[in-house]
C-alpha cells in the first residue's frame, strides 16, 4: 500500500473509534493495556487531554500516535501510545506518524520528545532509527523484560546528537 496516496490524516478521534482501535492494540502492551487501566476511562482521559495523529483510509483506523504537548515551560512532550493495525506494521506508518508529532513540537520550540517502550523491542529499533536515545531502564520487569524510557532532543537542547532528517 501506498502510505501516501491512501492514508488520510487527522488530529481528532471520536470516543468509540479510539476505544475499539485501543482493543485492537490491547495485547501490543506487556501487560495488556486492558489489565493496566479501564480502556473506556483510559480512552476519555485521552480525548480530553492528549494530542492526535490519526491515520485513517475510509472510517478504518490505520493507526495512531497520541502524544502530550502541553509542558511548554520544560519544553518537553510526551508520547503515550503509538499503534499500528496488524495489516500496517511494516510499510512505514509509525515514521510518518513520528514525523508528524516532531515536525508539530519543533514549531512549538520543544526541546524534547519522551516515550516508554519495552527493551529490545521493535519499537525501540524503530525509535532508535529515528534518533531517540535510552536514557534509563526502569526498575520493575514484566514477563522478564525491561521498560526503558526514551529520549529524541528536538532543539539544539543536546548538540552531540545528529538531528533525524525529516
Amino acid at each position: 500500500m501506498d502510505i501516501e496516496k491512501k492514508v488520510h490524516i487527522e488530529t481528532s478521534i471520536d470516543l468509540n473509534k479510539l476505544e475499539t482501535f485501543l482493543y485492537e492494540i490491547d495485547k501490543d502492551f506487556v501487560p495488556n493495556l486492558s489489565k493496566q487501566v479501564s480502556i473506556p476511562d483510559y480512552a476519555k482521559k485521552l480525548i480530553n487531554n492528549a494530542n492526535f495523529f490519526v491515520a485513517t483510509s475510509g472510517s478504518e483506523i490505520l493507526g495512531i500516535i497520541v502524544f502530550y504537548s502541553n509542558d511548554v515551560h520544560k519544553k518537553n512532550a510526551y508520547i503515550s501510545i503509538l499503534g499500528i493495525s496488524w495489516k500496517m506494521r511494516g510499510l512505514g506508518l509509525g515514521t510518518k506518524l513520528i514525523k508528524l508529532v516532531l515536525d508539530l513540537i519543533r514549531l512549538k520550540d520543544f526541546e524534547t520528545l519522551n516515550l516508554e517502550t519495552r527493551e529490545n523491542s521493535s519499537a525501540q529499533k524503530l525509535y532508535e532509527k529515528l534518533g531517540f536515545k535510552v536514557i534509563s531502564t526502569l526498575p520493575e520487569r514484566t514477563k522478564g523484560v525491561n521498560r526503558i524510557q526514551m529520549r529524541r532532543w528536538i532543539s539544539n537542547a543536546n548538540p552531540d546528537l545528529e538531528p533525524v532528517k525529516l
